[in-house]
């Protein structure tokens, strides 16, 4: 069912129902053990309507006792070998008339002769002759006879008695073998736990193992039997070997938290401030002193949308565990000890485990609707277990889940939740867009809700703009004002035209005070408390998309149009114009700190390049006034956050993958962290030296080899790896020669880099590399389709020799190949410019 409110809300609903077969059902008691044959047994026998309750009519049963039976018969196959196949029967054993009335039940007595699997039918019908039925199996062991079924090969199946046991439990485990021995009776989980042996016989196949709390989730229970040759019965003698597995649940107590949570039971108002409190107590009643907790209030109707689940640690750290225990045996080959003839059985596999059943002040204005109402990521306990904290509530007419995931030592778990609703008698529900463009008209809706016990009538008052500011948004006709009636628990829904006139942030707001009450007085109280106000904000967009461009004027004490050289089509529109003044040439950089700081993106090189504007604040904060803004510790905590992020890209072998997680590390992405590494380490920011040691260690082992690659592209790489080791302090001296060697298969960019090697170590003679006309013979076989050959002119330049005309002319060209927008196009040309 959909269904669609007036607020234009959609909701979906989907319901089930069961069509029972009868107007009673019949059950019998579980039984959560093993049955040895000529035990007695008396089950309960009741019955109930489909509701649950006690069924008061006289009710006739059949109660029919029968057991499974498998004949083996052995076949031979086309390989020369055989395979037993098993042929199932069902025998029955008796059948007993049962009769309940006036709502008690009775007794069936299950006192079986022979061992097998037991089946006990229950059957018979209603008053209207519609018939029903039951059914329970229950293991029973003892006697000579076997009535089970083989398994193939060396398999033998295991039952467990319990579905979950307690520690402190013994667990029987049934063991279904066709042979008598010796067995190695073995608990695994990941490693062999215990083991002990025993003696199985045919009248005593149940194996008994004491399970303690160390046992938990769950182990394994491994039954291998052996049967010497010398106790064969075949006419010729061989030793014979059977094998079986099966899983024990065991539930953790030991290490479950009770987390307890106090939550006020009535719903609060939006705004007020609620205290919460709660308690951690041990599995022994203790309470849990220093337990940390973590604790959040969120909307539930985000929580919805999310499908999200309150998070279980308990759950997710005893989880049950695999196996991941393989055994290997050469007994049932007899020649080969060799591992690689070994049979191995994945114990995983055989994992059986049974075959059980299956005041007075105006209404403060709403605007605040964060669906998160608090989060404590680390509340500690005191000495009595207890926790507490306040969160205010945000303006969401809403139900939170409070969420308290605590944690205790190394391995205590424990969570809980809570619902806690903040509502009002009076309510203001808009349905305001997430946006608008300059020019829409809308309809914005409303819904207003009398959740009071009062009929009466209600002004709604509705202010599109902020009186104060140029108007983004307009009451496009209509009056601001519209007076509803509104009957106790009732709801209408009011509709305010809107012209969006600007852009910019929109800001509406609606206003509902009460005006009249039937058969109530009202007073300041009552009309403070059925009173609302509510506001909305949202953006309004250009419709189209903007035009921009960026200019940079020269002023030598001369006059200047400013707009001379700009898009006569962006003259011509409307919109905003911004002019920065600087005696510095450094205020150029400005729109191209604006490109890194918003590119979204995060690999290596983007967040290793989006660094760059951190690391110029302090260089630029006089000169571009976006810069000023930028406080010292924001500075310090984003270049911190940048090289965080570096490192968790760094690989084993020390250097850099172009994502986190990736294994594999790219050489040149490596060379340009270890630059932002050690860039942002100069610059205050906390960087690891193992983390650089282990960099320069992999830059090293690049180099090696160097001298044999026929790739401009591995060669640049070579340069940047160079320079960076410089400025490290490795002394790579060797390296700068080897690669000087190689002058006429450097590109410009490789040799820039390599004067700044040969500067930082102090190696040669930077300015001749940087002059040296040799013509490249190799193809630039770079990958990249912007280049920094301007970049890493003048940075090479302005640390070899800054007052040179090659460091003029390197800025020259660089200011001059920016785009319309002010910077240089890709995030890689941008770092380097800056």
């Amino acid at each position: 069912t959909e269904v669609t409110d007036a607020n234009r809300q959609t909701l979906n609903e989907r319901t089930e129902t069961v069509v029972h077969p009868a107007a009673v059902y019949v059950g019998v008691s579980r039984l959560d053990r093993l049955v040895r044959s000529g035990d007695r047994i008396p089950l309960n026998i009741v019955a109930v309507t489909p509701e649950g309750e006690a069924f008061n009519g006289e009710l006739k049963l059949q109660a029919k006792l029968s057991r499974e039976v498998n004949d083996q018969v052995r076949l031979a196959d086309e390989q020369g070998g055989s395979a037993v196949r098993n042929e199932s029967r069902r025998e029955d054993l008796s059948t007993t008339e049962l009769t309940l009335a006036e709502g008690k039940g009775t007794e069936f007595l299950f006192a079986p002769q022979q061992p097998g699997l037991h089946q006990i039918e229950l059957r018979g019908t209603d008053s209207e002759g519609r018939a029903f039925a039951t059914a329970t199996s229950i293991h029973v062991y003892g006697g000579d006879e076997y009535p089970w079924a083989y398994e193939d090969g060396v398999r033998i199946k295991l039952v467990s008695e319990k579905k979950v046991y307690q520690p402190g439990d013994t667990a029987r485990v049934l063991v279904l073998s066709p042979i008598e021995g010796t067995a190695l009776v073995t608990v695994e989980r990941e490693k062999v736990l215990r083991s002990f042996m025993v003696d199985l016989k045919a009248d005593k196949p149940v194996i008994e193992i004491p399970l303690g709390d160390d046992d938990a989730p769950n182990a394994y229970v491994s039954v291998l039997v052996i049967k010497g040759a010398q106790e064969s019965g075949r006419q010729f003698k061989e030793p014979q070997l059977r094998l079986g597995y099966c899983e024990l649940t065991v539930e953790n107590r030991r290490d479950k938290l009770a987390v307890n949570l106090a939550i006020p039971k009535d719903s609060v108002l939006p705004g007020e401030e609620v205290a919460l409190t709660g308690s951690v107590v041990l599995a022994d009643g203790k309470p849990a002193t220093n337990a940390e907790v973590t604790l959040y209030a969120e909307d539930e109707g985000t929580l919805a949308v999310m499908g999200y689940e309150t998070p279980d640690p308990m759950a997710h750290f005893y989880d049950p565990r695999s196996l991941r225990v393989d055994c290997g045996t050469t007994l049932d080959q007899f020649v080969a000890e060799s591992p690689d003839e070994q049979t191995f059985y994945n114990k995983g596999f055989f994992i059986g485990g049974g075959d059980g059943e299956s005041g007075f002040m105006p209404p403060a204005l709403r605007r605040d609707f964060n669906p998160c109402a608090g989060w404590q990521p680390a509340l500690v306990t005191d000495a009595a277990g207890k926790f507490s904290t306040i969160f205010k509530m945000p303006d969401t007419l809403t139900r939170y889940r409070v969420i308290a995931i605590a944690h205790h030592g190394e391995s205590r778990f424990g969570h809980s939740q809570a619902n806690l609703v903040v509502n009002k008698p009076l309510m203001v529900e808009p349905q305001a867009p997430r946006f608008a463009n300059e020019g829409d008209t809308l309809d914005v809706r409303a819904l207003v809700q009398n959740a009071s016990e009062f009929n009466g009538t209600w002004k709604i008052t509705f202010t599109p703009n902020p009186p104060a500011s140029e108007p983004v948004a307009t009451l496009a006709g209509g009056e601001p004002e519209k007076t509803i009636t509104l009957t106790a628990g009732g709801s209408a829904t009011v509709i305010f035209p809107v012209a969006f006139k600007n852009t910019g942030e929109a800001v509406l707001s609606w206003k509902a005070e009460p005006v009249s009450l039937d058969g109530a007085p009202l007073t300041p109280v009552l009309a403070n408390k059925l009173a609302d106000r509510v506001e909305s904000r949202f953006q309004v967009q250009y419709p189209v998309p903007l035009l921009r461009q960026t200019k940079l004027v020269k002023l030598d004490n001369k006059n200047a149009n400013l707009l001379d050289g700009l898009d006569p089509a962006l003259l011509e529109g409307r919109g905003n114009l911004e002019l920065e003044l600087s005696r510095s040439r450094l205020m150029e950089a400005g729109g191209s700190v604006d490109y890194l700081l918003h590119y979204p993106y995060g690999c290596v090189e983007q967040t290793t390049s989006s660094m760059m504007p951190w690391l110029a604040v302090d260089q630029l904060r006089d000169v571009v006034p976006a810069f000023a803004k930028h406080s010292p510790q924001e500075v310090k905590k984003a270049l911190q956050k940048g090289v965080n992020r570096l490192l968790t890209m760094q690989t084993q072998d020390g250097g850099f993958s172009y994502w986190p997680g990736d294994r594999e590390a790219v050489p040149w992405a490596s060379s340009y962290a270890g630059l932002g590494l050690v860039l942002a380490k100069g610059a205050g920011a906390e960087v690891p030296d193992a983390a650089l040691a282990s960099l320069c260690t992999h830059l090293e082992a690049g180099l090696r080899g160097v001298g044999s690659t026929n790739s401009a592209y591995d060669l640049e790489n070579a340069c940047r790896a160079t320079w960076i080791l410089a400025m490290t302090e490795r002394k790579p001296a060797a390296y700068v020669n080897a690669l000087k060697d190689r002058m006429a298969d450097l590109t410009p960019r490789a040799r820039c880099l390599l004067a700044l090697a040969s500067k930082a170590s102090g190696t040669g003679d930077p300015k001749a590399i940087l002059r040296d006309k040799t013509k490249l013979r190799l193809k630039d076989d770079s990958w990249m389709y912007c280049q920094n050959d301007e970049a890493l002119s003048l940075l090479a330049w302005s640390a070899v020799e800054p007052a040179s005309s090659e460091a003029d002319q390197a800025l020259e060209k660089l200011i001059q190949d920016r785009n319309p927008y002010g910077h240089w196009q890709t995030t890689w040309v941008n770092a380097w410019s800056l």
